[in-house]
């Protein structure tokens, strides 16, 4: 049976349109010279040459704040893995889960509930990023410390999910 594809482009533009309002884990930035700053170079004022800033109106896939993909990861694995590359969040749906394909595959059709879920593991995925992946978790974790995680986690979750539902 050949492989069922859907279109997650929807999703991922709305993510990115209010990607400054969502609750976002650190993007580890590597630091660089600035261009131009090389020792003996000068820059130059007021040479008369300006640029206009022009709105973009389409978006490039890697001007995407959220990236979704598909592998292969058995019916017994997780329902989804993430990543961070630069400030794109990339969701890599297990197309072997069943929720994928009862969710998903079997939605296609219907935008608003591929949507929605989408929507919904993007936010974990970036919950988890913040959470679980972003701490230096200590093994010795009191109840309130581990309360006050998991309570992070909901909260930025369900933030998120707020934003990205609210017309």
């Amino acid at each position: 049976m050949a492989q069922q594809t859907v279109s997650f482009d929807d999703i991922s533009r709305l993510i990115t349109q209010k990607s400054p309002l969502l609750l976002k884990p650190m993007a580890k930035i590597e630091r660089r010279e600035p261009k131009g700053e090389e020792k003996g170079t000068v820059e130059q004022k007021g040479t008369g040459t300006s640029r206009r800033r022009f709105k973009k109106t389409q978006l490039k896939a890697e001007d995407l704040n959220c990236r979704f993909e598909t592998i292969s990861m058995t019916p017994a694995g997780p329902i989804y893995d993430r990543d961070m590359e630069g400030r794109t969040l990339v969701v890599k749906w297990n197309v072997d889960h069943p929720f994928y394909r009862r969710f998903v595959l079997d939605n296609a059709d219907d935008k608003d509930i591929v949507d929605g879920v989408a929507a919904l593991v993007y936010c974990l995925a970036n919950a988890e990023l913040t959470y679980v992946v972003g701490q230096e978790i200590d093994e010795e974790l009191s109840v309130h410390e581990s309360e006050a995680l998991l309570d992070g986690f909901r909260n930025q979750v369900s933030t998120n999910m707020r934003i990205l539902l609210t017309k």
